[in-house]
């Protein structure tokens, strides 16, 4: 199953099987944007 995240620092989107939890690119905080917020 294809996770999707997204960086809190500098919106880089990261597509991932496994669980990620910083960004690649700057080390910032990735939140999981496949899961609905209001």
């Amino acid at each position: 199953m294809r996770k999707y995240y997204e960086c809190r620092n500098c919106m880089q989107r990261v597509t991932t099987s496994s669980y990620q939890s910083t960004c690649p690119d700057c080390d910032g905080r990735l939140r999981n944007i496949a899961v609905p917020r209001e």
